[in-house]
């Protein structure tokens, strides 16, 4: 009798450990799916920033060779980055991180745009006009930009910071 009781048991206890075996992938697939897209959204975002942050060097050679159109042309190059950014496909697990991205680009990418603006403004205006109101104004203008610019750092880093918290 209690060889029986002893082979039940055993028994009992293989029954729970082939249960829980068989258990165990579906576990560990729905997990390697969450870290598979999880990792395809980080790569993709990659892909994106390291593109703007191209973009943004052309567009800097651009400005500093007073080619104000071309210029214009990678501002727009990048705000359509950004909006590629804004498409992907977000895992639920990163929907606040997407949205430090998507937030800090979009400020980078308006800086950009209004710096090549006010660049464009300052070559083309009438240079012998310069006054202290002029100039006050173009200060604060480019303090503006700055301040945008600096805000879309901060939050990519923010997101980045979030990101690698998870």
């Amino acid at each position: 009798m209690k060889v029986a009781i002893k082979g039940m048991v055993v028994a009992a206890a293989l029954s729970c450990c082939m249960l829980a075996g068989c258990m165990a992938p579906q576990a560990t697939n729905a997990v390697s799916e969450e870290v598979k897209a999880n990792r395809a959204y980080m790569s993709a975002v990659h892909k994106v920033v390291n593109s703007i942050q191209d973009q943004t060097a052309l567009l800097s050679g651009a400005v500093e060779k007073g080619d104000y159109a071309q210029a214009a042309q990678i501002a727009g190059a990048v705000d359509a980055a950004v909006k590629g950014l804004d498409s992907l496909d977000v895992p639920n697990d990163l929907k606040d991180v997407h949205h430090g991205y998507v937030e800090g680009c979009t400020k980078l990418s308006t800086a950009l745009t209004d710096y090549v603006g006010y660049r464009s403004a300052v070559a083309s205006s009438d240079q012998s006009s310069s006054s202290d109101v002029a100039s006050a104004m173009a200060s604060m203008k480019l303090s503006t930009i700055q301040t945008a610019y600096d805000a879309g750092v901060l939050a990519l880093s923010q997101a980045d910071a979030l990101a690698a918290s998870l």
